[in-house]
């Protein structure tokens, strides 16, 4: 019997230790996921994104143009490193909107040498005699930044793409890309049909243009019936603790601080409305409650 026994227990660990070479000599499935690379730097691990994407093989035109215009999903993000797939190399990008909805295309400068001053903007959108005027249309620029990529991990950071601001001109160094978005916001009032102009990239030695066609749907669509909303708004709780922070609290004689509170007041109304629009601009039609009662007891302590 514990022969039987004995000789069961080797059989099985034999089929477990098969089981795991075989699990070990399993060739790995490249897809075009990031990989990443890790070095260490001042005690910490900052993690470059790297995409199996292949170098692109420029055209004497791109090279002359010094650079790739490329346009990719803005579900996707792009980094410094990214790579153009041959598909997303554009001449022109389409969007679709209904009447009052808001449609971003994002597109993506891959410097084939370092450029100076590139500007990005867009022409007025036009349909017949219907227009949308490029001043309605801000061309945003995503901003990197190092952050730290894991809240449960506090030695890991990586560059990765933050926040959207207006596009100013700036240099973009040889192979780092950097990526635009372009927010079109269908007036309520527009005519249906499709509106047509371009986006222009603009550097120190030449010019892109690549066109823009926007397909505008003649009818609004419903408000969601269900809630959308961020996880957190931090931005409003930073506005707490910043303008108290400005005009020192409550310190002074009870009527300074009635005024100090007033200003307070007014200008933190001010800023929140600008947070509340955008989110409403987003979609979003509902705020969490959570971080105001986090902010109210780190205010009382």
């Amino acid at each position: 019997m514990f022969k039987k026994l004995l000789l069961l227990l080797v059989c099985v660990a034999f089929v477990l230790s098969s089981a795991e070479a075989a699990k070990k000599k399993k060739p790995k499935i490249k897809s075009e996921e990031d990989e990443s690379e890790v070095a260490s730097e001042g005690g910490l691990e900052w993690v470059k994104f790297r995409e199996n994407i292949p170098n692109p093989v420029p055209t004497e035109a791109q090279k002359q143009d010094g650079l790739i215009i490329f346009s990719r999903s803005t579900l996707e993000r792009i980094y410094p490193q990214s790579m153009p797939r041959d598909k997303e190399i554009v001449s022109a990008v389409s969007l679709r909107c209904t009447l009052g909805d808001y449609e971003p295309a994002q597109v993506a400068v891959y410097p084939l040498r370092d450029l100076k001053q590139m500007d990005v903007r867009v022409s007025d959108l036009k349909s017949g005699d219907s227009v949308i005027p490029s001043s309605e249309i801000v061309v945003r620029m995503e901003r990197y930044y190092g952050l730290r990529l894991s809240v449960t991990n506090s030695d890991k950071y990586g560059v990765v793409p933050k926040t959207l601001e207006i596009a100013v001109p700036i240099d973009i160094p040889e192979k780092k890309v950097r990526p635009y978005w372009i927010p079109v916001q269908i007036p309520e009032n527009a005519k249906g049909g499709e509106y047509k102009g371009s986006i222009t990239f603009t550097h120190a030695e030449g010019a892109k243009e690549i066109g823009l066609s926007v397909e505008v749907i003649p009818f609004k669509l419903l408000e969601p019936d269900i809630l959308y909303g961020t996880t957190c708004i931090n931005a409003v709780a930073n506005i707490v603790k910043e303008n108290t922070k400005e005009d020192g609290g409550e310190e002074g004689g009870a009527e300074e601080a009635e005024m100090k509170g007033k200003k307070r007041s007014e200008k933190m109304m001010r800023e929140a409305d600008i947070i509340f629009r955008d989110h409403k601009e987003h979609g979003m039609n509902v705020i969490s409650p959570w971080i105001f009662s986090r902010t109210r007891e780190k205010l009382r302590s």
